[in-house]
């Protein structure tokens, strides 16, 4: 890995933009012994003179210094879009290098930046944690009381830095980010608390509405919990935001004459997010700096829903103030019950215990791991283990697992039952299913359009099913919920909103969750 980091810039069609960035650039202390490359993006299909003359222009300035040690230019023959060219160019030079500085042709840089990402880079080389160094910092009211550099659970992207081992973990598959979003509950962090609403960033992406990177990178990198360091003071400005930028118009005036600091010191800083800042970005963004009116309005709402959640609830109003389970709003209802069930039976969970999707319930309530298994039919989860169909047992490994964590899974197989015999089949002998199905439960949209939402089961019917495969003595079953928290769930209101005690008081009358506890004979 290099002493210094190899600068990217990104540039397409702003000269005057091109310019000023390289400038700045240029008087960064570390310029002179710096390597900068530059990919400059082609026209698109059918650009206009105007554009082809810029492009042109753009392309002489770039050339027009030594504005590094070395500079090397790439200029693409045809358009690939500012998200794609990050992307490709990112992967490219940080495969070379191991680590990488970004910047974008309307980034203006202090003359520290490139020390201060330099350092961090160097500093948190090793920890695998860290997965990204923002040099840009919003302009948050009383930026004096925050240390010089400190850790939030959110990158920005206006002067950056990471490294090969943590870009590994980009996924540019905005259907399988917002999967996992959803399935890890973490929908309202990655709203910033619900102060800023980034996960319509990912819907439009996966619409084909937008085009873009930087979200799908804050969501890969919160699925895997990294940390990203910020400096207090600002050491970037974005000089786009008059509308001349690619994706950016601050029609607020928010970030127009950002302050920029010279420098930043680096020094370690104890790994843990600052909740203080996270608060000042939060009321920040929430403050309209390109949020819009809406979701401000839409916020609002939310709550003075959430001070009225009985009378949202007996009035029976006729939208729900949720359609993702209220994961935008906290951890759903039907997850607070997997959640109690596999507490319940945490002492079943030990030895090789596969789980579908994901490893998170076997790492939280798991005793005695012996090894940890993800299942996934998609060769596209980066966290599955065995890829494979429960319904087509016959290619799955016989005798796998000493435990299988099932949750919510049935529901979206059409062949049902053939999926439970998976689950016997892959089980070793005397190994125990701990297996979750929905009962009273909103379609999954979601799901439906991708594999299909088919089931929602009756304890009777579920019991059956699996005594026809394990055998009447080696299932139990049980259920959660109630009518208060069935109409709670179908509303799309949150666990945390609900007092606990509405939760745990069970009617048969009602299952919200059904679990199973399904053991392999010996």
């Amino acid at each position: 890995m290099p002493e210094l980091a190899p600068i990217v810039l990104f540039v397409y069609n702003r000269p005057w933009h091109a310019l000023q960035t390289l400038e700045a650039l240029e008087k960064n202390d570390l310029a002179s012994e710096s390597i900068l490359y530059i990919f400059a993006d082609g026209p698109k299909k059918n650009a206009d003179e105007k554009t082809i003359n810029q492009i042109r222009d753009t392309r002489a300035i770039i050339k027009k210094n030594l504005w590094c040690k070395e500079v090397v230019i790439h200029e693409r023959e045809n358009n690939l879009g500012l998200a794609e060219s990050i992307i490709t160019g990112v992967t490219e030079i940080i495969n070379k290098y191991g680590n990488i500085i970004v910047l974008e042709d309307d980034i203006v840089t202090s003359s520290g930046f490139l020390s201060y990402v330099n350092s961090a880079l160097r500093l948190y080389d090793s920890n695998e944690k860290v997965m990204h160094i923002s040099a840009y910092q919003y302009p948050i009211e009383s930026p004096q009381q925050l240390p010089s550099t400190f850790f939030v659970n959110i990158p920005t992207c206006w002067g950056w830095g990471t490294w090969a081992r943590a870009w590994q973990n980009f996924n540019n598959d905005s259907s399988y980010l917002s999967r996992e979003l959803h399935r890890n509950g973490i929908l309202k962090k990655f709203n910033l608390d619900n102060n800023y609403d980034y996960y319509s960033q990912i819907e439009q992406n996966e619409k084909g509405i937008l085009k873009t990177w930087a979200v799908k990178w804050y969501a890969s990198f919160l699925l895997k919990k990294g940390f990203s360091l910020h400096p207090n003071y600002s050491l970037t400005k974005n000089i786009g935001l008059d509308n001349s930028g690619e994706n950016c118009n601050d029609l607020s005036g928010k970030y127009l004459n950002q302050n920029t600091t010279a420098e930043i010191n680096v020094s370690q800083t104890d790994l843990k997010e600052s909740k203080l800042a996270r608060k000042k970005i939060g009321q920040f963004l929430n403050k309209g700096a390109n949020t819009g009116s809406v979701y401000r309005f839409r916020n609002s709402l939310k709550n003075v829903i959430r001070k009225n959640l009985p009378i949202s609830i007996l009035f029976n109003l006729q939208n729900p103030v949720s359609r993702v389970f209220g994961f935008d709003r906290g951890l759903p209802i039907d997850r607070f019950y997997i959640e109690e069930f596999l507490k319940t039976n945490g002492d079943k969970i030990h030895g090789v215990v596969l789980e579908i999707s994901e490893s998170v319930y076997t790492n939280k309530f798991g005793v005695g791991i012996e090894r940890s298994e993800v299942i996934d039919y998609s060769q596209s989860n980066p966290n599955a283990t065995l890829i494979g169909d429960l319904t087509c047992f016959e290619k799955l490994p016989i005798n796998f697992a000493d435990c299988f964590i099932c949750t919510q899974t049935l529901n979206f197989i059409y062949d049902f039952k053939k999926g439970i015999k998976g689950i016997y089949h892959i089980l070793k002998q005397g190994g125990a299913a701990l297996v979750t199905v929905a009962g009273i439960c909103q379609v999954s949209q979601y799901d439906a359009d991708r594999w299909g939402d088919y089931w929602r089961f009756n304890p009777q019917g579920i019991k059956i099913a699996f005594e026809e495969v394990f055998g009447k003595n080696n299932i139990e079953v049980k259920t959660y919920g109630n009518s208060y928290s069935a109409t709670a769930l179908l509303k799309g209101i949150a666990a945390d909103e609900i007092k606990r005690n509405k939760l745990t008081f069970f009617d048969k009358d009602y299952p919200v969750v059904i679990a199973i506890i399904a053991k392999k004979n010996v």
